[in-house]
């Protein structure tokens, strides 16, 4: 058994490898320190330490006006699912455009139909979401054009809204190994069908391949990572043959430790392993600049996901398992992850010489305390506002330094969640345990699918109440 005055930040580190679409990420092992005490490895590590804290002008290309402007946005959905007032197995489609464009959303005769409506509260969201720049898609595997409104998002585009496509196809598999030649092929086919439905939109898109690519699998091996930037390449190809007016991108997790305490520090690169971690951050530059030499990223992406509670990642070895670990404030460095977001947003800057953008950052707001100490979650020991006032002082902390990151080229980054869904990644591997279902900036009073007994039909409802000032800070 860890002991865990030790190994806790160990532990924590994992919580950064994030979810996305219908699956949360889960490497199944602990990311080390990095490094060697190999002296190649040792000057390298002080060449990055450098990078990181350059203030000089590197020569940044900013040939495109998105680059030049800090912009925020939402996702992670085309269209949320809100149950009917008739028929509570069925459920209201909101699309996600509409909180943006529909100035008079709260007397749409349709979303009337959501249960517990709250016109008001949805008029004043929309007031409040009319200023975002970016909304967020997910393509995961399986997808289908279907799940989008193609009219919807052209008509947002028309107006100025980015869309951003997360493409996000071999997700967590990539734990169990580099992906096999039929799921290459499968892939190319996918490509094709991305291309197809891109060309039906007109203007401006991003689209972040693979997001969380850098999992063990493929950072630990020099030939998988070169594989991966291949397989990465020509999809990008492919995706172009019918496609324009496409930016690229390739998302990391933000792997490494981040406990606050002192006796973490070593060789993180900075005073404190929370404010960043280069030994880990610079472990997938074979993929970036193999792609870079290629001339195939336009820009570089990372995303932040991080929760007070979560599956334990050195006992949690399979999906059935399930051992929770809950964390304290300053082994997660959540009041610090603001200088954290900055200090990788400058990093990956100075080395790739690229902008920045983060598609995603999901922060669970609920928290669990073990008060009988058998180490099983138990509804009662759940307090599901018990992180807000951290969450919501993250954002303040991260909109404050708004200048200093354009300055070092980050143009902008969307919330993951825009609200709390009780069947948030229900049938995935749920890393977040029971705080899946509150990685939202707002909440209902729709109860979490795991504590109901029709847990097969529950949508969110329409009593829409925001998590202290979040949507107003980033938003405003």
């Amino acid at each position: 058994m860890y002991i865990k005055k030790i190994f806790l930040t160990i532990f924590s580190s994992l919580i950064l490898i994030s979810c996305g679409g219908t699956t949360t990420s889960n490497d199944g092992t602990t990311p080390t320190s990095g490094g060697t005490n190999d002296s190649n490895d040792t000057n390298k590590s002080n060449i990055d330490s450098d990078l990181a804290f350059t203030n000089q002008d590197i020569n940044i290309s900013l040939d495109h006006l998105l680059y030049k402007n800090f912009g925020v946005g939402f996702g992670n959905s085309g269209a949320f699912g809100f149950e009917d007032n008739t028929d509570s197995t069925k459920a209201i489609w909101l699309r996600s455009m509409d909180l943006i464009i529909d100035s008079n959303i709260e007397n749409n005769s349709y979303y009337k139909g959501i249960n517990k409506f709250d016109a008001g509260a949805f008029d004043v969201l929309q007031q409040k979401l009319q200023s975002s720049k970016y909304i967020v898609y997910w393509l995961t595997k399986g997808w289908k054009e279907s799940w989008f409104s193609v009219s919807s998002i052209q008509n947002g585009m028309d107006k100025g809204v980015v869309p951003v496509f997360v493409y996000w196809i071999f997700g967590d598999t990539l734990s169990g190994g580099f992906p096999s030649d039929t799921t290459l092929n499968d892939y190319k086919v996918d490509n094709i069908k991305l291309s197809n439905f891109l060309n039906k939109l007109n203007g401006q898109k991003l689209v972040i391949m693979e997001p969380e690519f850098n999992k063990n699998v493929i950072i630990e091996s020099i030939n998988n990572q070169h594989n991966f930037a291949t397989v990465i390449s020509d999809a990008i190809d492919r995706i172009d043959l019918n496609a324009s007016n496409i930016l690229y991108s390739l998302c990391m997790t933000d792997r490494g430790r981040i406990d606050i305490n002192a006796e973490f520090t070593t060789d993180c690169g900075y005073s404190n392993c929370a404010l960043g971690d280069i030994n880990e951050w610079k472990k997938p530059e074979i993929v970036y600049q193999d792609l870079l030499a290629k001339n195939k990223l336009d820009f570089i992406s990372f995303q932040e996901m991080i929760s007070q509670f979560s599956r334990d990642p050195s006992k949690s070895t399979s999906w059935s398992t399930i051992i929770p670990i809950n964390h304290t404030d300053t082994s997660m460095g959540i009041d610090v992850l603001a200088d954290r977001i900055v200090n990788l947003a400058k990093y990956l800057r100075n080395k790739y010489k690229k902008p920045i953008f983060m598609p995603y950052i999901g922060i669970g707001t609920a928290t669990w305390n073990d008060v009988n100490s058998d180490n099983i979650i138990e509804i009662s020991e759940i307090n599901y506002n018990g992180w807000e006032t951290q969450v919501n002082n993250m954002f303040i902390n991260l909109m404050a330094k708004k200048n200093e990151l354009l300055a070092n080229n980050f143009f902008g980054f969307a919330i993951m969640s825009l609200f709390d869904n009780p069947q948030n990644d229900k049938y995935g591997y749920k890393f977040f345990l029971e705080n899946e279902y509150h990685l939202g900036a707002i909440k209902t009073s729709a109860i979490d699918s795991n504590i109901t007994d029709n847990s097969s039909n529950i949508y969110m409802l329409g009593d829409i109440t925001p998590k202290q000032n979040i949507i107003d800070t980033i938003f405003n």
